[in-house]
């Protein structure tokens, strides 16, 4: 359920809402996700993080099954 949640969500413009993914699933998205990887990603500039969501940039789509793969790996 949770790795469908973050499939389905990082192919959304809007990304993943980190308050809708707590009260959908009952934990923060944080505690799924590699702080590690997801900073990473930032900082390859595949994907956007803030307090509020966590979404995927252009060029993250465009590696997006890749992307999401590393960060549920």
């Amino acid at each position: 359920r949770i790795e469908e949640y973050v499939m389905t969500g990082l192919r959304l413009r809007s990304g993943i809402d980190r308050e809708a993914f707590r009260r959908t699933v009952g934990h923060a998205l944080d505690d799924f996700l590699a702080r590690d990887r997801v900073d990473i990603l930032v900082r390859e500039g595949l994907l956007e993080a803030d307090r509020h969501s966590i979404r995927a940039t252009m060029a993250g789509t465009e590696r997006l099954n890749a992307l999401i793969g590393y960060l549920l790996g």
